[in-house]
């Protein structure tokens, strides 16, 4: 007890500044000290875990590769055939999500993009249990329509095809 108070004495007896600055070098030792635990912790391994696949992670790489795909120059023609894929993917999609494949095809209505139902799919799949058999149905469906032929008229009418059709379109 007189050595405990002996110490409390001399910190009383000491001037202002040299408290202050005996706090400030305590004070740097101990983030020092944290420092070098915290890196000898991170080197020793102990932050290493495992860890888990990032259930994001299917939607994250989807939205990149969509991302891809919008900056790229498409022709009309690309932007028509992706039209026909994304109401293909909605097909399917409605045969397990009804209620979210109705709720696509008004955004995709009003939105006048056809990634962004690739968006909208991907982002509902992240919540469903079944995305498998989803998957399945739509590589069933994308193979009956790949094995059709494209036909060579473009039109089922056949006045359509031709350029007065055109001029009167332009007229209207």
């Amino acid at each position: 007890m007189a050595q405990k108070s002996g110490i409390i004495c001399l910190w009383r007896q000491r001037p202002l500044w040299l408290k202050i600055l005996s706090i400030v070098v305590w004070l740097f030792a101990l983030a020092g000290f944290a420092i070098i635990g915290a890196w000898a912790f991170y080197q020793l391994g102990f932050t290493k875990n495992s860890g888990a696949q990032d259930r994001n992670n299917r939607y994250m790489l989807s939205v990149s590769e969509m991302e891809a795909l919008d900056t790229a120059s498409v022709s009309s023609q690309q932007i028509h055939e992706r039209w026909v894929r994304q109401y293909l993917k909605l097909a399917a999609y409605s045969k397990f999500y009804p209620a979210n494949a109705q709720l696509i095809t008004q955004a995709a209505q009003f939105g006048h993009d056809p990634m962004l139902v690739d968006r909208m799919i991907a982002a509902s799949s992240m919540y469903a249990p079944d995305i498998d058999q989803y998957s399945q149905l739509l590589a069933k469906l994308e193979a009956v329509l790949a094995s059709q032929p494209q036909q060579q008229s473009p039109n089922v009418v056949p006045w359509m095809a031709g350029v007065e059709w055109e001029a009167l379109r332009e007229a209207i």
